[in-house]
């Protein structure tokens, strides 16, 4: 195992340390963030216990009770989701934490996933959220960190460039990568908003 590093500061050594809280998010030096959505799913579930009396009551219909799900519930999970390095692991505990709630909200022993997910895709809605965030940072100016920090991104399994839906399956698209990773992702982001403007205007099954 590798020493920690020492850093001095003005003569003063620096405290090493392994993690920390940094704008309500937990960091971890290992670039993790399994910790992150254990926080973030002990808050979420104080969110939800708060609201028991409305998943109880049987006059608010469903729509309304998954409404405020998302709205007080899941807000409070996803916070910082753009930035998460998603691992298996990670994708399982949110799965189960929805299901679980679910199951509270419509009262029953045991949620069907295939009704969670019709009801509440959480991870379409992690997804959703880091391509929502990808496109303000490439409309920013490329003198902004945000968006030279692009080119740090890898393609490990859970990274922002592993989870897109596109994915490098032509030789162009890898070869724009080997020479410049910001390049590829302009151009797959403007892709799809491309698409979307087409889908709106010709939608599928129209004359």
């Amino acid at each position: 195992m590798e020493a920690d590093p020492k850093v001095v500061y003005n003569g003063l050594p620096l405290n090493n340390v392994h993690q920390f809280r940094y704008l309500g998010s937990q960091t971890e030096a290992s670039g993790g963030c399994e910790l992150e959505l254990e926080y973030r799913i002990g808050y979420a579930s104080g969110a939800f216990k708060a609201h028991s009396g409305i998943w109880k009551n049987m006059i608010f219909c469903l729509d309304f009770k998954i409404r405020l799900f998302k709205v007080c519930i899941l807000s409070i999970l996803l916070y910082g989701c753009e930035s998460w390095k998603m691992t298996r692991k990670m994708v399982r505990n949110l799965r189960g934490f929805t299901a679980r709630c679910f199951a509270r909200i419509t009262n029953v022993r045991v949620a069907a996933m295939e009704d969670v997910v019709h009801y509440v895709d959480v991870i379409l809605m992690v997804e959703r959220r880091r391509w929502k965030w990808l496109g303000h940072v490439i409309r920013m100016s490329k003198s902004r960190n945000p968006y030279r920090c692009l080119d740090l991104l890898d393609y490990q399994p859970g990274s922002l460039l592993a989870h897109l839906p596109l994915n490098l399956r032509n030789i162009d698209n890898r070869f724009l990568v080997a020479s410049n990773r910001t390049d590829w992702m302009e151009r797959t982001f403007l892709d799809r908003i491309t698409l979307k403007t087409l889908l709106m205007q010709y939608p599928v099954g129209a004359n």
